[in-house]
């Protein structure tokens, strides 16, 4: 028969779980701080999607409007690119391009503009600046494109200057009037339902 004294004493099981207890709590302790000591790369909380800040792209392939196939040239510009890509059934993407485009007319003279639309015709928005759709893989691959919308501006060699991925509100917003110095808007938010 068991006494509540015998109850009170721990069993075998008791020390194993806190054994297993302590460890579990070393090894969160060590991985947070190696953690901490890891450099953290540009962007790297906020940003998944884009290319590289430095890579270089020369060219961007995909079709015109019209169908047929269709390069824009990046590197070898006398001026820096800014690059809009998009997606015609992403609502941040409809908001966001009317303030693409004020940016363009607001900054004539001083940025090359271009779009890409990464599904579908590049025909979405009626525009003047080159615009292609339908991207090949390999302008996919180098753009690692996948979140949208995505702003990137590139120096006169191709090369990856800035990137901005989101619709244009709150800090992305205040990041591009600050870098084209020319208040740039913000983008509405949904309503909600």
């Amino acid at each position: 028969m068991h006494t509540r004294a015998d109850s009170a004493r721990p069993v075998v099981g008791d020390w194993l779980l806190l054994l297993l207890l302590a460890a579990s709590l070393a090894g969160n302790v060590y991985l947070g701080s190696e953690l901490a000591r890891r450099p953290a790369t540009a962007n790297e909380s906020k940003r998944t999607a884009g290319p590289e800040i430095g890579a270089v792209i020369h060219t961007l392939d995909g079709e015109a409007s019209d169908g047929t196939r269709r390069a824009i040239r990046i590197a070898g510009a006398t001026l820096r690119t800014v690059l809009f890509v998009y997606s015609p059934t992403c609502p941040w993407c409809q908001r966001s391009w009317p303030l693409f485009e004020r940016l363009s007319s607001r900054s004539t003279g001083r940025f090359n503009f271009a779009a890409l639309c990464m599904g579908g015709s590049s025909g979405m928005f009626s525009t003047d600046m080159p615009s292609i759709g339908n991207p090949t893989r390999e302008t996919v691959a180098a753009l690692r494109a996948g979140s949208v919308p995505q702003t990137i501006v590139f120096s006169p060699e191709g090369r990856v200057e800035r990137i901005w991925v989101g619709g244009w509100v709150g800090d992305v917003a205040d990041q591009l009037s600050t870098y084209f110095g020319i208040p740039v808007g913000e983008v509405s938010l949904p309503k909600s339902q």
